[in-house]
């Protein structure tokens, strides 16, 4: 028994000897040739092994080879395969039993070259046959590293390539189901492929879900449905079921946001055909669908047609991308290889912050280049643009044809698709409807590309119909040589091409033409001729003459450099005469620097070589002479010194831009001496004398894009502050509210630049009157707008009072009310005064806010002190004064709260009638032509209520007291006169309606309480006339029935009549004390004495 086990022992030991030792110390590479047979039999190729052979055979067996050759199918052509190293893992029981069951196959450093020959034979279709025959192979997992796999395919034009290829494909059987991983570059983009394979049915279907990311390429596609295997190893399976497509922009971490393209579609594949139908795809705030087929029976042929309301480019590409999308595409390579047909119909196009409307595009992609028969799009609002032709590598060549509505939409197109800057804003804001706001008509031959257009045969009609006028000629722009322009013709649009022009200053140009007549932000010149280039800012103008612009004529010939300061250096002359300058002035954006108006000028400028620039000449009665000096070098010393003298300050000033009140001419000068380096700005002085006014600034000024920039110190001295302020283009009625007719002097930082100027830490004293603050103008599309802070120790606006007012024995003012400066401005202006006055009212701490838009003046909200109650409430006046207008229009709201009624109405009519706390709530509105009609016209309605009232000038008590205790007539006058003319009565509180009714102001208070009796109050005051009539009555308590006493006034401030009525309270009174007086009396003597009164005896 134990020999027995030792043997068996033994035996055990050889055997595991044998097996887990013995493989070890085999030297395989002797077999060589034997597994290299065995491998060529098995895959129908020859296999060459030129590496290290491995065997092992437990605890599972292996073996391993490196650096494999596969031939190619038929011993020829290139290898089918190249292995760097080759390991398998066979399960060892079905090893046993005769069958090959992989668990493991490795495949690392390889690479697979699979190709299709003319006739359509592959080098693979074999190779899953000869594997699985006789099902006694059996493959659970392949790994794979870092492998290729290329293929080509001549005859139907497919060659792919896929590169670091690794990842796991797992089976449970050979039938399936699948599992797999990978990931792969393709043409410098990494893919991700993932997904699983269920196990074949009898007819061959397998349900399937594969998904393909492409991470940098900012796309998921995936696919869930069923695959359909033909039987035939190198037919690739038939596919239907759903696809999806996640494409754009992502928010990390493999997350998605809403502006990624999502589309599905059912999609079906079968022999080489592949379709997409139902596609529905979206973004944020675009939806589209349509349907797709791919044939690759031959080479690859794709026919697309989509459509929908809205695509967003904005997340399916870089923004810059996006914004561009027409150049973009230009930019783009048609794909090598592909044919096909696209088809687009959008009914928008969103691409950063443009929308391109109504797109539809037909095209055509064949032997690299887009063939486009349809390309129609709205552009920039209304615009149509349509294309035909071709669109390949070196850009698009056809035809172009444009129709809009206007000029405006063809300028910002070709900057926007260009990346062309366009002008400054200043300029932009002046560009006009093309031809008066006809429609542009235009079609040309084009040759389009990234950096160039060039138009030929090009024929641009202002008009309905291509006949209207217009012009013809070329167009030629590259970003490296500049534009060429040529036209002839009778009427030319040049705002869409000041992008062009402006938008690179330093851009060689040529521009030649014989023009009927040109548009140019809203400016037409009539008659042009000009022959003109530019090389690097140099402009060369061999011919230009301008016969009519604005009234202007223009003839100039010569050289001129223009600097980064648009500064003229050269030789050349212009000549200008005629009557204006403002077209000129429109045109180059010079607008407030020339002479406004029909003004006769007769001007010649000359430029020398040595940078001089001399203007002489008249304008508009003034008499102009300048010179300008900048020297040949640009950081040279430059000055310039002008004298400009008129016999009219308010002509003058209007050539200066400004808009004087019609007061006082005179003589007036301008003079400008300004001096520093050519780069840099020049200082000196300007200033400007008007009699006994004059303003000077000292300080410094540059020229730039858009005119020039002035700052410095303002001062100014003026004999008559009312005067000074009227010719700088105040209103007469501010200026007289403000300058007082004093003398005064204003100090302040001044800045202008291009059209707006301001004044800041502003300090001006006149008479008594103090101002300080901030203001400023600037002008606008169409007004001057005007801002500040502004703050007065005092104002008297009495002067606006001039002319409102009516003695009574006059029958009213029928001067004009002109309201029209409320119309020439626009802005805001914040207002302080410590002390306002209008005649004899005062207001203390009044503050406001003022607005002014369209005509329309409003303060609101405004406040302050009246009476020592708290004033506020808002104003609205606005000008309707033209031909069929009512005329100038107010309305107004008032608060006022625990003001003292006593103040108060001794301010209004120069006298007092108590004292007491009064509460007032008002609503105004008046409008008229003139002034007698405005105050007319007066309506509203408020309340009025007193409280802790007392009236001073009558004692009600010591009436009633007096009345009650008379006991001879004869001493009731004195009584009542010492009661009503002397003494006060407190009052309870009490109130009334206001109302206001064609320039007439009532109010009433019902009966209210006195000490002493009662009361009742009634005032009425006629504002046109400012009038006042008011009657208190009284009713005393000790008198019983008796009619009340009335006291009255009536006149005008300072001139209030009083009186008092009492007879018919004086009768009742007097027959009461007569009525005493009777029962006192003997009965008997009465009768005696009544007798001798009635009967003759008796007298």
């Amino acid at each position: 028994m134990n020999s027995f086990l030792t043997g068996l022992a033994a035996t055990v030991l050889a055997v595991a000897f044998a097996l887990l030792i013995g493989p070890r110390m085999i030297d395989w590479t002797g077999y060589r040739s034997s597994f290299e047979h065995q491998a060529s039999d098995w895959l129908g190729r020859e296999v060459k092994i030129e590496g290290s052979i491995g065997v092992v055979l437990l605890p599972e067996p292996v073996i391993s080879f490196s650096d494999v050759t596969v031939a190619g199918a038929g011993q020829a052509g290139l290898p089918f395969a190249r292995i760097g190293h080759f390991e398998a893992m066979a399960a060892l029981v079905p090893l046993v039993t005769g069958r090959l069951s992989l668990t493991r196959l490795d495949l690392d450093h390889f690479a697979l070259g699979l190709t299709r020959d003319a006739a359509g034979r592959d080098n693979w279709s074999d190779l899953p046959a000869r594997i699985g025959r006789s099902g006694r192979v059996n493959i659970s997992a392949v790994n794979l590293v870092d492998g290729t796999v290329s293929y080509r395919d001549p005859a139907r034009a497919r060659d792919w390539r896929l590169e670091k290829l690794s990842g796991r494909l797992t089976a449970q059987a050979a039938g399936g189901p699948f599992n797999g991983d990978l990931a792969f570059s393709s043409e410098g983009h990494a893919y991700a492929l993932g997904g699983s394979v269920g196990a074949r049915d009898p007819a061959g279907r397998a349900a399937a879900t594969l998904s393909l990311s492409a991470p940098d390429l900012k796309a998921d596609l995936g696919f869930q449905g069923d695959l359909v295997f033909s039987g035939d190893p190198g037919t690739a399976p038939g596919a239907s079921g759903t696809l999806t497509l996640a494409w754009g922009q992502t928010k990390g971490a493999g997350g998605l946001d809403s502006r990624t393209l999502q589309a599905t579609g059912r999609v079906s594949y079968d022999r080489d055909i592949a379709q997409v139908s139902g596609i529905d795809a979206r973004t944020a705030g675009s939806r589209f669908g349509g349907a797709a087929r791919l044939d690759l029976t031959s080479a690859p042929l794709f026919d697309i047609d989509l459509k929908g309301e809205t695509l967003s480019l904005d997340g399916l590409m870089p923004k810059a991308d996006a914004q561009a999308p027409f150049a973009r595409w230009l930019a783009l390579p048609a794909p090598a290889g592909l044919a096909g047909h696209l088809k687009l119909a959008f009914d928008a196009v969103l691409s950063g912050d443009g929308v391109t409307k109504n797109v539809a595009l037909d095209a055509t992609l064949g032997e690299g280049q887009w063939h486009i028969a349809e390309a129609d799009a709205e552009l920039d609002g209304a615009m149509q643009l349509g294309l035909q032709g071709a669109l390949g590598p070196a850009g698009f060549t056809g035809q172009v044809s444009l129709h809009s509505p206007s000029s405006q939409a063809p300028a910002r197109w070709i900057a926007d698709v260009f990346s062309i800057g366009m002008p400054g804003a200043d300029h932009q804001d002046s560009f006009a409807t093309g031809a008066a706001g006809a429609p542009v008509l235009a079609q040309a031959l084009i040759a389009l590309g990234p950096d160039r257009l060039t138009l030929d045969d090009l024929v641009v009609a202002y008009g309905a119909d291509p006949s209207a006028p217009g012009w013809k000629g070329s167009l030629d722009w590259q970003a490296s040589e500049g534009l060429t322009i040529k036209a002839d013709g009778a009427l030319f649009d040049l705002d869409p091409f000041l992008p062009l022009l402006e938008g690179r200053s330093d851009a060689d140009m040529a521009v030649s033409g014989h023009l009927g007549r040109v548009l140019a932000r809203g400016e037409a010149l009539g008659g042009v001729e000009v022959e003109a280039s530019a090389r690097q800012g140099d402009w060369s103008i061999r011919k230009l003459k301008i016969a009519d612009l604005a009234g202007l004529r223009i003839e100039g010939t010569g050289a001129i450099r223009l600097d980064k300061d648009d500064m003229p250096s050269g030789a050349a002359s212009v000549a200008l005469k005629g009557s204006g300058l403002e077209g000129l002035a429109r045109l180059t954006g010079w607008q407030g620097l020339v002479p406004g108006g029909a003004v006769a000028l007769d001007l010649a400028l000359i430029a020398n070589g040595g940078g001089q620039l001399t203007v002489a000449g008249t304008l508009g009665g003034s008499k102009i002479s300048a010179r300008l000096a900048c020297g040949d070098k640009p950081d040279g010393p430059a000055s310039i010194k002008a004298e400009v003298s008129s016999n009219d300050a308010a002509a003058l000033l209007r050539q200066l831009g400004f808009a004087p009140s019609p007061t006082g001419a005179g003589p007036a000068s301008l003079d400008v001496s300004l001096t520093g380096p050519g780069e840099g700005p020049l200082k000196g002085l300007i200033s400007f004398t008007a009699g006994a006014e004059r303003i000077w600034l000292d300080g410094t000024a540059q020229w730039h894009e858009g005119g020039p920039q002035i700052s410095g110190k303002l001062k100014a001295d003026t004999a008559n502050a009312t005067r000074g302020l009227a010719l700088a283009g105040v209103p007469s009625g501010v200026a007289s509210v403000i300058g007082q007719g004093e003398e005064g002097t204003l100090d302040a930082d001044l800045e202008y630049d291009k059209g707006a100027w301001s004044l800041a830490n502003l300090g001006a004293s006149w008479g008594e009157t103090k101002a300080s603050g901030a203001f400023s103008v600037t002008r606008s599309k169409s007004l001057p707008e005007i801002s500040g802070v502004l703050s007065f120790n005092r104002l008297d606006f009495s002067p606006l009072l001039a002319g409102f007012q009516t003695s009574a024995n006059e029958t009213g003012n029928v001067e004009a009310l002109d309201w029209s400066a409320l119309a020439r401005f626009t802005g805001t202006l914040d207002l302080a005064v410590a002390d306002a006055s209008l005649g004899d009212v005062r207001l203390s701490d009044a503050r406001g806010h003022l607005a002014l838009a369209g005509g329309v003046l409003t303060l609101s909200p405004y406040r302050g002190t009246w009476g020592g109650g708290r004033l506020s409430g808002e104003a609205r006046f606005s000008d309707d004064g033209d031909a069929g207008g009512a005329g100038p229009r107010m309305t107004l709201h008032l608060d006022l709260d625990g003001a003292d009624a006593g103040a108060i109405s001794m301010q209004l009519f120069g006298a007092s009638f108590g004292r007491g706390k009064a509460k007032l709530a008002l609503d105004l509105a008046a409008q008229g032509l003139s002034k007698f009609i405005f105050l007319s016209s007066l309506n509203g309605k408020g309340r009025l209520d007193m409280t802790d009232v007392v009236f001073t000038g009558f004692d009600l008590a010591a009436l009633g007291r007096g009345a009650a205790g008379l006991g001879d007539v004869s001493k009731l006058a004195a009584m009542e006169t010492q009661a009503l003319s002397s003494g006060e009565t407190r009052a309870d509180p009490f109130g009334g309606d206001v109302s206001v009714a064609n320039g007439t102001m009532r109010f009433e208070a019902p009966r209210f309480g006195l000490a002493g009796g009662k009361g009742a109050l009634s005032l009425q005051l006629d504002a046109l006339r400012f009038r006042l009539d008011g009657e208190m009555k009284l009713f005393p308590a000790d008198t019983g029935t008796a009619p009340p006493v009335s006291i009255l006034v009536s006149g005008e401030p300072e001139r209030l009549d009083r009186w008092t009525q009492t007879a018919a309270f004086d009768q009742v009174v007097s027959a009461r004390v007569l009525q005493k007086q009777i029962e006192k009396l003997d009965p008997s003597q009465a009768a005696k004495d009544l007798k001798e009164l009635v009967t003759p005896e008796g007298r």
